[in-house]
C-alpha cells in the first residue's frame, strides 16, 4: 500500500483506532486479583465464636423437670389402686351383697320339667350358710340328694370381680364354675296375702372350660318367698344357650316361710335373716336361721355377739 494518503483518510483511520481502544476499556471484563483478606478468610477454619449466629449449636440435654411424680398403671410400685388392684378381704361387705339371697335358706323340694325315663326327677335340697370354710367369703351352700343336675353348690360374692360366684358338682363329680349378676334386681312387693314377697332373677354363666364339655347357664328365678325356678341352659357350638330344663322348687313345709317384715328379737345373730333355731351363750338365748349359722355361732359366739352390738349401735 502507498504511504501517500490524503489527510482525510489518515484522520478516519486515527479516529477508528481511538474508538476501538475506548470500547475495549469500557466493555470487556477485567481480571481481578483476589483481595488478600478474602483469600485468608476462605482458607481459614470455621469461626468458633460462641456469639456467632451461624454457629451450629450442640445437642442440648433435656432439663429434668422437678415436681410431683405421676404414677401410671405401668408403674410396678402401684399395687393398691386401679382396676386390677387387689381388693382386701371384707366378709361383712360380702355378707351385705348376699343378703337378698337369704330367701333361699331352708329345705326345698325340686321337680324337673323334663322327664327321665317315664318320670320327672324329684329331689330334696337344702340351702345353708357357711361361715367356716372360708371366713372371708361367707357362702350359701346347697346340697341335694337326687338332683340330675347338681348335688352340691356354693354361692358367694367376689368383691374383686363385683359378681356372684357359683361352683357346682353333679352326680358324676363334674365341676363347674360360674360368674353371675342380677338381671332383675331384688324387690319386695306385697303378695295376695299382703305380705311382702321377694322376687329377683340371678343369672350365672359358666366360665370358659379347658375341656370339651359344653358350657352351662343357670338362672335362679325367685318368684315369691316360698317358690323359685332353677332354669338351666346349655351352650351350642355357636355359643348360644338353649334351654335344657326348668326345675320348679317349692319350700318344704311352711315352718320356714319367710316374713320379710322386721324379725325383731328373732333376727339371726349371724346372718341377720329370720331366726328359726335358738342358741344360748352365758345364760342368754339368741336366734340363728340355719344349722350353718348355728355352727358359726357355737364356734365363735363372742365374735357374732360383738357384730350384733355394732349393728345395733349404728342404727
Amino acid at each position: 500500500m502507498s504511504m501517500n494518503k490524503s489527510p482525510f483518510v489518515l484522520l478516519i483511520l486515527g479516529f477508528t483506532v481511538l474508538l476501538a481502544n475506548g470500547c475495549s476499556d469500557s466493555s470487556a471484563p477485567q481480571p481481578t486479583t483476589p483481595d488478600a483478606s478474602q483469600t485468608d478468610t476462605a482458607n481459614a477454619e470455621p469461626a468458633t465464636d460462641t456469639n456467632s449466629e451461624t454457629e451450629t449449636p450442640e445437642a442440648e440435654t433435656p432439663r429434668r423437670v422437678r415436681g410431683p411424680i405421676s404414677l401410671s398403671a405401668a408403674d410396678p410400685n402401684e399395687s393398691n389402686s386401679g382396676e386390677n388392684a387387689k381388693v382386701e378381704p371384707d366378709p361383712d361387705a360380702v355378707l351385705d351383697k348376699m343378703q337378698p339371697l337369704q330367701i333361699m335358706l331352708g329345705k326345698w323340694r325340686g321337680t324337673t320339667r323334663k322327664t327321665f325315663g317315664m318320670f320327672k326327677a324329684v329331689d330334696q335340697l337344702e340351702w345353708l350358710w357357711d361361715f367356716q370354710s372360708d371366713p372371708n367369703q361367707p357362702s350359701l351352700v346347697i346340697t341335694s340328694d337326687a338332683s340330675p343336675y347338681l348335688r352340691s353348690g356354693r354361692i358367694t360374692y367376689s368383691l374383686q370381680d363385683k359378681k356372684f360366684m357359683f361352683s357346682t358338682e353333679d352326680k358324676d363329680g363334674l365341676k363347674r364354675e360360674f360368674l353371675g349378676e342380677f338381671t332383675q334386681d331384688p324387690a319386695d312387693e306385697p303378695g295376695d296375702d299382703d305380705k311382702l314377697q321377694r322376687t329377683y332373677m340371678l343369672e350365672f354363666t359358666e366360665v370358659e372350660r379347658k375341656d370339651t364339655e359344653p358350657r352351662w347357664q343357670i338362672v335362679f328365678n325367685q318368684q315369691e318367698n316360698n317358690r323359685y325356678l332353677m332354669e338351666l341352659s346349655r351352650a351350642r357350638s355357636s355359643g348360644r344357650f338353649n334351654k335344657l330344663d326348668t326345675v320348679g322348687t317349692q319350700r318344704d313345709g311352711t315352718s320356714f316361710a319367710i316374713n320379710l317384715e322386721d324379725y325383731k328379737e328373732m333376727t339371726c345373730v349371724v346372718s341377720q335373716g329370720k331366726g328359726t333355731i335358738q342358741v344360748s351363750f352365758k345364760g342368754k338365748t339368741y336366734w340363728v336361721c340355719c344349722t350353718g349359722c348355728k355352727a358359726a355361732f357355737d364356734d365363735e359366739p363372742e365374735k357374732w355377739l360383738a357384730k350384733m352390738q355394732e349393728r345395733a349401735s349404728a342404727r
